[in-house]
């Protein structure tokens, strides 16, 4: 048992020194894709970027978590989301971990708005739009549309991305997503009982869950920029929650 034991906590230290060189390859990547023009060569963007993911890795005590992993495996299985939004000048910098989003709303072409929003708005609800029967059509159509553009890339099993990545680091386990979620049989994983049968239905050498973090930079114009949390992302679109927050803006 011993000798099992030891076993398992060598593949886990495998997997985070994986993380790691997964993340420095990510960055690389964002750093080749984000090229701006000369006037914002005076900023160094990879090391924005490279700061911000430096600060997670010292907020969120990964380091003494790896030492504390041989102990107390279960370190692993927890965690949560994380979204951080870094403005400055004319350029946005995002990292996120999980499935919190940072939404971009800007402007669209004025023909675009007056069949759009009314659109949108009855999805939100019925009541809203049953308040606004008495809203001066002038003044309702003067309103500034606003277009929404994802920023984040959603760590979550809706994204296909995601869900591959975790059943080919783990090809043995049939019930690595289930439910729509990891390991989703366990939906309360902070019971101990459950969170121990985990551990040993633990399949693989690396984490399900993956704590490398997302990073996008993104040049702004005359737009507005919102962040959209976790939970309203779950129940309404992108499109949806940018025109909710276009209309509470005008009333």
């Amino acid at each position: 048992m011993a000798n099992k034991r030891e076993e398992n906590q060598r593949r886990w230290k495998c997997g985070w020194d994986r993380e790691r060189l997964e993340l420095d390859r990510k960055l690389k990547e964002q750093l080749n894709r984000n090229k701006f023009d000369k006037s914002s060569s005076m900023i160094n963007h990879g090391d924005v970027l490279k700061a911000l993911s430096r600060a997670l890795n010292k907020t969120e005590y990964l380091d003494i978590a790896d030492k504390m992993l041989m102990e107390n495996p279960e370190l692993a299985l927890m965690g949560s989301c994380v979204l951080v939004m870094l403005m400055k000048g004319e350029h946005v910098y995002v990292m996120n971990v999980g499935d919190s989003r940072a939404v971009l709303a800007q402007k669209a072409e004025p023909e675009y708005w007056l069949g759009k929003v009314k659109q949108d708005l009855e999805r939100i609800n019925e009541e809203t739009l049953h308040d606004l029967e008495g809203f001066d059509v002038d003044k309702f159509s003067s309103i500034p549309d606003l277009t929404a553009f994802q920023l984040s890339v959603d760590h979550s099993t809706n994204e296909k991305e995601e869900v591959q990545r975790i059943k080919n680091e783990h090809p043995d386990d049939p019930c690595a997503v289930m439910n729509d979620r990891v390991k989703g049989s366990l939906k309360p994983k902070w019971n101990n009982a459950l969170l121990e049968m985990f551990k040993i239905d633990y399949k693989g050498n690396s984490p399900y869950i993956t704590c490398v973090p997302s990073l996008h930079l993104q040049r702004l114009g005359p737009q507005i920029l919102r962040i959209i949390i976790r939970w309203l992302s779950q129940y309404l679109t992108n499109e949806e929650a940018v025109s909710d927050v276009e209309l509470f803006i005008t009333l």
